[in-house]
């Protein structure tokens, strides 16, 4: 798996029915988070936390998809079993039984990943991670609007950037658009370092 190359193409079950990657949800970003199983400590963290900033994300015009290599039968167990503990979940849990597509992603079956696809379903942000360590959702969060921002702005996103930071311009690629950078009226530490408004 690659990024900026397209998301290979996945067909299968989950709790809210078949589903078809991406083409399922061409014309929005996604989160597809590929975990270590159910009725595991960290995943029952990471769905908890996911689900909580649901809406967030929908906000920000992403779906939040959770796979892992349990069969449906698990997925609606582990469901009901949140539930009765108070961290329900509304994300859609996916089957990738045996775990065929985590394979074909280039994933061990110790790691887990944060795969971040925009709305033409092309890789944009890979995480991997051992099983055992907790996903930062907050970070996830950030890094999607920080991916639409960079497209929407043609900007490129600075260190520690948040929402309403100031953004970098790109750099420039001949003399003559160092001088067009003064002349917009961007703010340049350097010739090659201006920050632009968001």
């Amino acid at each position: 798996m690659i990024i900026e190359q397209p998301l290979p193409s996945f067909f299968g079950h989950s709790t809210k029915g078949e589903i078809y990657l991406p083409d399922d949800l061409l014309g929005r970003y996604f989160l597809l988070y590929i975990y270590g199983g159910d009725f595991l400590g960290a995943s029952y963290s990471e769905a908890t936390e996911l689900s909580k900033a649901a809406a967030k994300f929908e906000a920000a015009n992403t779906s939040l998809l959770l796979m892992s290599p349990d069969s449906i039968h698990s997925h609606i167990a582990w469901s009901k079993s949140l539930k009765n503990i108070n961290a329900d979940t509304d994300v859609r849990l996916i089957c990738d039984e045996l775990g065929e597509y985590k394979k074909s992603l280039g994933l061990t079956k110790d790691e887990k990943a944060a795969i971040i696809v925009d709305g033409e379903g092309t890789v944009r942000t890979v995480i991997k991670q051992p099983i055992n360590v907790g996903i930062n959702v907050t970070e996830l969060l950030r890094l999607v609007l920080a991916l639409q921002t960079a497209d929407k702005q043609n900007a490129h996103i600075p260190s520690g950037w948040t929402p309403g930071d100031r953004l970098l311009a790109p750099p420039p690629t001949a003399e003559t658009s160092v001088t067009q950078r003064e002349k917009e009226g961007l703010y340049c530490v350097d010739w090659y370092i201006c920050y632009k408004t968001d």
